[in-house]
């Protein structure tokens, strides 16, 4: 006596199969023109952070806002561009353009407000920046997050207000 089943090859419908794999890489297509302009887009976001690890400032930045020209939603870009921004040394629009993205991606703030405290303590421990109360009155409030970076700098002007006093007061003038 045989016994005969049916083997169906095609899925249980409440059935998933699921398969842990390492992807080294993952390309997806998208047909027709905005797959073309998407593709544009991220290849000019490649190309930007390409510059960006060179230090190529006013390169990287130009390819993240063609970039961000294409693709108004490239969160790379825009952090990228944020990014080249604050490395090129100016710091204040860099700050501004964080608050801009930081609507459709709140943590881009706080990414550069952190960045901009780390870089501050270290130039203050290594007496590379002169306190200046300038910075602090042109960066944004932010929801907050670059009041760490205010005190910072306040309170670094108030010392280097008493070290001056104490060298005026040691000369006798």
């Amino acid at each position: 006596m045989f016994v005969v089943s049916s083997i169906s090859a095609a899925p249980k419908p409440n059935q998933r199969e699921y398969r842990a794999l390492l992807a080294k890489s993952v390309t997806m297509t998208v047909s027709g023109a905005a797959g073309q302009e998407q593709d544009g887009g991220a290849a000019l976001t490649r190309d930007g952070w390409n510059h960006f690890d060179r230090a190529k400032w006013e390169l990287a930045m130009d390819r993240f806002l063609a970039a961000l020209e294409m693709n108004p939603t490239d969160t790379s870009a825009a952090e990228g561009l944020t990014m080249a921004v604050y490395r090129s040394g100016d710091r204040v629009s860099a700050a501004q353009l964080g608050e801009e993205f930081a609507r459709a991606m709140p943590w881009i703030r706080h990414q550069v407000a952190e960045t901009l405290l780390v870089d501050l303590k270290g130039e203050l421990e290594r007496g590379e920046l002169t306190p200046s109360l300038a910075l602090v009155e042109s960066l944004p409030y932010g929801a907050g997050a670059y009041d760490r970076v205010r005190s910072l700098l306040e309170g670094a002007v108030a010392e280097a207000n008493e070290v001056g006093k104490g060298t005026v007061a040691q000369r006798g003038e």
